[in-house]
């Protein structure tokens, strides 16, 4: 059968096809001709498949129904028929296969929680006010507001801004008033903040609102007195000692799109310098009826230093109060009259009351001479009392914007508002769900939807669709606010949350950049590293397998081996469950129990406190869960504390988190109890026992009187109350209370036996105190024992019996006697009253210990089981089941291979508690696809280069300014990965996308677009500009893949087979040929002889599809041809003495591993324009010194051509060896020093027009620009000299660090500077390079680089140093998989990147060019202008004293000075090396390769990457109205939106790499084994953490070699002078 002929596809409206396709890319699989022959369709035989007896097993049952259950198996048939179906075949199909994929994956995440549990969720039930339309949630007293939006808040979520609300609430005696005028502020809580706990997971901004209500005569006085109120509140937040002020938000309007609104930011230095300035500004804002934002950071918590992003927004509504009128009139400065009940919600009830009210009529609908009841705090009815004055300097900035504010309002007049205006026609109904108030706000929000872009802003959009459909829940579908909620918690929803988390923690670093509380900066760096590994890194291959290796390096036990987790299979009902959860039981070894268990037996409860303080406390508070928090506390903190003697600290947290809880639920007697263990003694010991009878009587005393239970009130009025009375003489009081409570009730009962009890109470403690014992123990047994035997009262027994004699046993070894009573008098009668929790209670603390130290835990498993288990179960308290399980349970289970029980029991206790609270995370950790565990690594690697580390301190300048840029970029980077998400769940929330796109046709003059700038100066080219121009040298081949089709009829009609078969024949071929049956075979053998089954398949789906894109794309050579076109076969030796090697016909020396790959027909052009800096003595004297200069090709660079298409950058060495006597080292490197500058300013101001960005100094990259450079020399070489005594590298453009493989990967021009670089700079060993020490010496510096890259997930640089080690060890390894990897996506993503950066510093060389240009002319413009304001005096003269003037020249001498000067033509020192023609020629060359890379199938990222980033740069275009041509504009936006694109691209060519480094199968291999040789390796003594390799990472020095003989340099050389090596690279 003949091969398969590809052709490019058809061009469909809307795509571009690509120029230069070929019709006949070659294909993967060899020409297989079919001997096949069939004469008829009858002659085909039609018997299914019948499978090998015994083959539908267990197993094979359960692999079946797990397909079935995911629907992987169904919905990949689907997609293949889908692609069969087509009349074209695509070259690549995994492309389409992925995206679908990948949206599978979304709906797996999104569809967790049922459609019941969401909707029970979003509808809360309320509880009404006195007031019309104010309601409370039922069962809480927290919030307040419209029952629309309470519906779907949680106000346990809500209550830990409660502090933070009241903390920022002025006090009415604090806000400003004046005379006839009175000012009310009114806080709500708004924006999605509200919504955190239902429909947002968590939020990482709180938004407040702050409407003042000023009443009085004259609206214009109000709003200057609401004006100084607000510059009031800002001026308090600079000296909060709670929360920090950023600077204010002033809203202004875009002249261009009247709909967009901007915002200037007035920082807090800029208010405080320009103050009036800013008065004013807050004045003209407040009139055209905008909020004023106040960007700060808040503390909400005020027992715990948790800071959070935050906004206070100010509105001001005015009352006009009339004497002579019965009503008010409301003048509504804000946006929207009643807006902050429909956005927000108010956490203080009289708050929501004034605001309600605010909008209520005065007057009664019915009877119009009838006031209703004022609202509060009008005018008349409070005045000025209790509200602060105006001071002098308030009272100056009130005239001051007064009278701005009466110059305003004759052009802008407020809207009056009447009280009585939200009547709907004649209906007398009113409130915020009137036409009137719910119209505009629906208006605004619709406008806000069609103005977001889809996917970069979906979040944005979500919100105002949540707010209205809480407007008017009828308008909308009932399952919108499912979908709404599914898209919020999906990937998307969180991975918004770690975007916005990202932008509260810049604003928390430049907070507290210049204070001392750097731990906020610390921690919540932590914290959002955390965040990102949570979401991306919690893999659960991953998961099991680190769980188990720490687990087996903790506990030295037996290995969890994954073949035995196959045990749960034979129990069917276990399945599902097993499916979605078995991972945990490793997790939460790992991470809860087993370090419990370590620190708790180690005595290190401090510990425990310190991580539950750190990581549990204040979440737990947030989420209104203090019982857990109590519990812990209980557990790890306060036994300590008590040891310590600091109950203070006990009962701190004991009244914070449990004591109100316990007084509302009518527990005084927990209250109580834990009252008087924690605080009573150190009342006492303070003399307050005051203190201590005040909480008895409020919490015990009367409740247990009133219920009879007078013996309990005796009990412990006698235990805490009679000694003191005995001490002061007082037993009258003692006795009183005594007969009153006990004595005479139990006499008339006939139960002296109680009598007796309470009298051995009573009377014991003297006795014990005594010594007399002996009296305690008979009246005990006289009195109490045998009768409360024969009543069956054995429990009474035991307590007693507990109390006087098991402390004393216990202490004398005897607990043998403790467990026999224990059993007699109190087990059974205790199980027999169902108390099953006192046996174990007792159980525990007497017997389990012991047991468990005798190794008879069998013993303590029956008890457990039968006093505690069920109990427990039936109260609740899973999680006390669960911790005594694994404690008891799971280690014995799993050692006796019965892992299905430990399953089944934490599937039965934890499982589904934890789910109900909406941790589903912590049940099962989803798997993710290798570019979302990819993009999470590199934003982990980011982040821990900003923790505290020994190179920069921390929190100082330079840290604050590369952690503020790094954030920033992060989230650039993350943008690209939104797009993709977001795109992804919106295809599963067709009604979302729905409204999307019902507002952006309803409202198309919202939807932005990007704006044409028109170029001002003429065109330099003055010609259209192709655009379509060669990049590099690119493979043919790979470049038609993306295009290439395969016509199936054409194929058809070609076919020898048998017409009936033709179709499916072509198919089948198809199928083999793009391998898609042994993928899809592949990964159902990989899932089903997996160590699990995991909840969801698609990630690994989503994997394997990619990396098989890449095997299409790359794959179609093999590795021998790829390697035989590589490898050069001419090299020879041409100095055996010096090692160095060259090919034939090139002007190329250096080793052989720098040779052996060499493009010779690009290596050419290169190596002549690199003469333009190669100096042309490279032995030169100076003075008594002599200096060598040997410039080196090297890196990158010598890979490009049939290695790598993409030339990235030049990468240029040069060597600088100097010669001089011993002793001078200062003067060699202020020669040297001098040397660089020279050659720096002769490229600078020389012939070549070489634009130069600048050199860099040191580890901190300080720039010195040209300019610098060429004007301030002595600063210059001073700086240099400095740095090189610091022994640190200095560069020109970028930080290269000095590594010892650099030797081998450099090529010189000359064979002899090649010669004398390998005599002066070579192999410390010496020898040929290529030995085996020198070999093992480069190799250990490259596998640390090795590492790191893989750390950071920088694949292609990986590759690059794998393809070098091949070098090194002089084999074609990895040869092949290098080529793959640099002519593949990724590599194309690279270059644009560093083609943007090129454009940048182009861009960025013109400006300062342009700046210095102007300096000049300035300059030369002044002087010209000083010398003609010289007075006649000094002008040039005529004749000198003494001698006339010659005849003739009188006039002419006078005026030649102002004709010279008027002639003068002006001429720049340094011109501008940037040419803006070329400029215009690379930015249109940039634009068309970018459209075309992202528009490739094969990039696998968004459909919409090319569009977005295209808009993103036409704002920094200019087009040539004539010519058509397009600029960047040489201003620094242009340099800011080249950033934000280099980061866009850089996830998705981080994404692909990782794909092509997963097929290459021996790079993945070689990194696994260098990993195990650093497991394997010895702990150093001074390292904490060996997988970091910059942990020990030292400053790069320059190396000092020893002295030299003198043949090998010079013959004129010495022996006691000395060689100093430093680099200089060149970029």
């Amino acid at each position: 059968m003949s091969r398969a002929k590809y052709t490019p596809a058809k061009p469909t409206p809307g795509s571009r096809q690509r120029k230069g396709l070929g019709d006949k890319p070659p294909s993967r699989m060899p020409t297989r001709e079919s001997k096949v022959t069939i004469k008829s369709e009858e002659d085909i035989p039609r018997i299914p498949y019948q499978p090998e007896p015994g083959y539908d097993t267990l197993t094979v049952r359960r692999f079946r129904e797990y397909l079935e259950e995911t629907q992987i198996e169904e919905y990949f048939h689907k997609l293949l028929r889908l692609l069969l179906d087509r009349e074209e075949l695509p070259y690549n199909p995994y492309c389409g296969y992925v995206v679908r994929m990948r949206q599978r994956d979304e709906k797996f995440h999104m569809d967790f929680e049922p459609t019941h549990k969401i909707k029970a969720l979003l509808w809360n039930n309320l509880q009404e006010s006195y007031l019309p339309n104010l309601y409370t949630v039922r069962g809480f007293d927290n919030v307040w507001g419209l029952s629309s939006i309470l519906r779907v808040v949680n106000p346990q979520m809500l209550s830990k801004y409660k502090w933070l609300l009241n903390d920022l609430t002025p006090h009415p005696e604090d806000v400003l008033s004046i005379a006839d005028y009175t000012n009310q502020v009114m806080v709500a809580l708004v924006g999605p903040c509200v919504f955190e706990g239902t429909f947002y997971p968590q939020i990482h901004n709180v938004q407040i609102r702050k409407e003042y209500l000023v009443s009085g005569p004259d609206v214009k006085t109000g709003l200057s007195l609401f004006i100084n109120a607000v510059m009031a509140e800002i001026d308090g937040m600079y000296s909060n000692p709670s929360h920090l002020i950023l600077g204010v938000n002033i809203p202004v309007q875009d002249t261009d799109n009247p709909d967009i609104e901007l915002f200037d930011f007035w920082s807090a230095d800029r208010i405080q310098d320009e103050k009036q300035e800013f008065l004013q500004a807050m004045s003209d804002t407040v009139i055209n009826n905008k909020y004023i934002y106040m960007e700060c950071i808040f503390r909400i918590d005020p027992g715990y230093p948790k800071y959070m992003r935050g906004q206070i927004q100010f509105g001001l509504n005015f009352l006009e109060v009339v004497d002579d009128l019965k009503e008010e009139g409301l003048s509504s400065f804000c946006e929207f009259p009643m807006a902050s009940l429909h956005e927000g919600v108010f956490l203080n009830r009289s708050h929501a009351e004034s605001y309600i009210s605010l909008f209520m009529p005065q007057f009664n609908p019915y009877e119009q001479d009838a006031m209703q009841p004022p609202i509060p705090h009008t005018a008349h009815s409070t005045k000025t009392q209790g509200s602060r004055r105006l001071s002098a300097a308030q009272n100056q900035d009130m005239r001051t914007v007064r009278h701005h504010i009466y110059d305003r309002f004759q052009h802008v007049h407020p809207t009056k508002i009447m009280i009585d205006g939200f009547k709907i026609g004649d209906d007398t109904s009113y409130g915020p769900f009137a036409w009137q108030i719910t119209t505009p706000i629906k208006s605004y929000f619709q406008k806000r939807i069609a103005g977001y872009h889809v996917y970069a802003e979906l979040f944005e959009a979500v919100y105002c669709m949540i707010i209205l459909i809480l407007l008017d829940r009828d308008a909308f579908d009932a399952e919108l606010p499912v979908e709404l909620y599914r898209l919020l918690h999906s990937t998307a929803g969180r991975f918004n949350g770690v975007m916005e988390q990202n932008k509260s923690l810049r604003f928390i670093v430049r907070g507290f950049s210049n204070t001392h509380e750097i731990n906020a900066i610390r921690e919540n760096l932590a914290l959002y590293k955390e965040s990102v590994k949570n979401l991306f890194l919690n893999n659960l291959y991953m998961t099991v397998y680190i769980s188990s290796i720490k687990f087996i390096l903790l506990f030295n036990y037996t290995c969890i081996s994954f073949e035995t987790l196959n045990v749960p299979y034979t129990n069917n009902k276990l399945l599902p469950a097993f499916f979605k959860s078995i991972t945990f039981i490793y997790i939460l070894c790992q991470k809860v129990f087993f370090l419990i268990c370590i620190w708790v037996h180690a005595g290190r409860q401090d510990i425990l406190y310190k991580y539950f303080m750190i990581y549990c406390h204040q979440s737990w508070v947030h989420e209104g869960r203090q019982d857990i928090v109590y519990k812990y506390f209980m557990i790890y903190c306060h036994q300590s504390w008590v040891h310590e003697g600091r109950r203070d600290i006990v009962y701190k947290y004991f009244m914070i988190y449990c004591h109100q809880s316990w007084v509302h639920r009518g527990r005084q007697d927990i209250v109580y109890k834990y009252f008087m263990i924690y605080c009573h003694q150190s009342w006492v010991h303070e003399g307050r026992r005051d203190i201590v009878y005040k909480y008895f009587m409020i919490y015990c005393h009367q409740s247990w009187v009133r219920e009879g239970r007078r013996d309990i009130v005796y009990k412990y009025f006698m235990i805490y109350c009679h000694q003191s009375w005995v001490r002061e003489g007082r037993q009258d009081i003692v006795y009183k209370y005594f007969m009153i409570y006990c004595h005479q009730s139990w006499v008339h009962e006939g139960r002296r036996d109680i009598v007796y009890k309470y009298f051995m109470i009573y009377c014991h403690q003297s006795w014990v105190h005594r010594g007399r014992q002996d009296i305690v123990y008979k009246y005990f047994m006289i009195y109490c024992h045998q009768s409360w035997v024969h009543e069956g009262r054995r429990d009474i027994v035991y307590k007693y019996f507990m109390i006087y004699y098991h402390q004393s046993w216990v202490c004398e070894g005897r607990r043998d006697i403790v467990y026999k009573y224990f059993m007699i008098y109190c087990h059974q009668s205790w199980v027999c009253e169902g108390r099953r929790d006192i046996v174990y209670k007792y159980f525990m603390i007497y017997c389990h210990q012991s047991w468990v130290h005798e190794g008879r835990r069998d013993i303590v498993y029956k008890y457990f089981m039968i006093y505690c288990h069920q109990s427990w179960v039936h109260e609740g308290r899973r999680d006390i089941v669960y911790k005594y399980f694994m404690i008891y349970f799971h280690q014995s289970w799993v050692h006796e291979g019965r892992r299905d029980i430990v399953y089944k029991y934490f599937m039965i206790y934890c499982h589904q508690s934890w789910v109900h609270e909406g941790r589903q995370d912590i049940v099962y950790k989803h798997e993710r696809s290798t570019e979302q565990i990819t993009a999470g690594r590199v934003m982990v690697s980011q982040v821990d280069d900003l923790l505290p580390s020994e190179e920069i301190p921390f929190a100082s300048s330079p840290h604050i300014q590369m952690t503020l840029k790094t954030l920033k970029n992060l989230n650039w980077y993350s943008l690209t990965l939104m797009l993709q998400l977001s795109e992804d769940c919106l295809s599963r929330c067709q009604l979302v996308a729905g409204l999307i796109g019902t507002m952006k046709q309803t409202f198309p003059e919202s939807v932005p677009q990007p704006v044409t700038r028109h170029r001002q100066k003429p065109d330099p080219e003055g010609a259209a500009i192709d655009s379509d121009v060669p990049h590099g040298v690119e493979d043919e081949n790979i470049k038609t893949h993306d295009k290439s089709v395969l016509n199936v009829q054409t194929c058809i009609e070609r076919e020898t087979s048998p017409k009936a078969i033709a179709k499916e024949a072509v198919l089948l071929r198809y199928i083999v040929d793009t391998h898609l049956d042994k993928v899809w075979h592949d990964f159902l053998i990989d899932l089903a002889v997996a160590d699990y089954f995991p909840p969801n398949p698609y990630p690994r789906l989503v994997s394997v599809l990619r990396q098989s894109a890449m095997r299409m794309d790359l794959c179609y050579t093999s590795k021998a041809a790829i390697d035989e076109n590589m490898v050069n076969s001419s090299i020879r030796l041409e100095d055996p003495e010096n090692f160095v090697f060259t090919l034939p016909g090139v002007e190329a020396h250096g080793t052989i591993s720098a040779i052996n790959l060499l493009d010779i027909g690009q290596f050419v052009p290169l190596s002549q324009f690199i003469q333009n800096f190669v100096q042309l003595n490279y032995i030169q004297r100076k003075g008594p010194y002599r200096v060598g200069l040997c410039l080196a090709i090297s890196g990158p660079t010598i890979l490009y051509g049939k290695m790598q298409p993409y030339l990235n950058e030049v990468e240029l060495h040069e060597h600088c060896y100097i010669q001089g006597p011993p002793g001078c080292q200062g003067e060699a490197i202020q020669l040297f020093a001098n040397i660089v500058h020279n050659h720096v300013q002769t490229l600078i101001k020389g012939n070549n027009s070489i634009p130069v960005v600048g050199v860099f100094f040191g580890d901190s990259q300080t720039r010195w620009s040209w300019e610098d450079i060429v004007y301030k020399k002595m600063g210059f070489i001073g700086e240099f000299a400095t740095i090189c005594a610091r022994k640190e590298p200095i560069f020109m453009k970028i930080f290269y660090p000095e590594n010892p493989v650099a030797f081998y990967q450099s090529i010189f021009l000359s064979r002899d500077r090649a010669a004398f670089h390998f005599q002066n700079g070579g192999p410390k060993n010496g020898g040929d390079p290529m030995s085996g020490p020198n070999i093992r010496h480069a190799q250990n510096f490259l596998d640390e680089m090795l590492k790191a890259a893989e750390y950071r997930c920088d694949m292609i640089t990986l590759q690059r140093g794998l393809l070098l080690k091949s070098l090194l060890n002089q084999n074609t390894v990895h040869v092949a998989e290098t080529w793959r990897m640099l002519h593949s996506q990724a590599a194309q993503y690279e270059y644009l990147i560093n083609y943007a950066e090129s454009l940048q510093d182009l861009i960025q060389l013109y400006i300062e060019y342009e700046l210095y240009d102007e300096r000049e002319r300035a300059k030369n413009v002044q002087t010209a202008a000083s010398q003609r304001s010289k007075p006649a005096s000094q002008q040039s003269k005529p004749g000198t004293k003494g001698q006339p003037s010659k005849p003739g020249t009188k006039g002419k001498k006078q005026q030649q000075p102002q004709t010279a000067q008027s002639n003068i033509t002006y001429k720049p020192e340094l011109e501008n090396p940037v040419d803006e023609a070329l400029i215009g020629k690379m930015t249109m060359a940039f634009l068309r390769k970018l459209s075309d890379v992202c528009e490739s199938r094969i990039s696998l990222t968004s459909s919409v990457l090319q569009e977005f980033v295209l808009n993103k740069l036409k704002s920094a275009l200019e087009e040539d109205f004539y010519t058509g041509n397009v600029y960047f504009a040489f201003d620094t936006q242009t340099m800011f939106r080249l950033e934000e694109v280099r980061q866009m691209l850089r996830l998705v060519q981080d994404g692909i790499a990782a794909d092509v480094h997963m097929i290459n199968s021996e790079a993945c291999a070689t990194m696994y084994n260098l990993g195990r040789e650093t497991k394997s390796r010895r702990t150093s003594i001074m390292s904490t953490d060996l997988e970091d390799p910059y942990l020990l990472r030292k400053v790069p020095s320059a190396v000092m070699m020893q002295t030299i003989p003198e043949e090998l340099l010079y013959l004129t050389l010495k022996s006691k002078f000395y060689i100093y090596k430093i680099f200089i690279f060149i970029k």
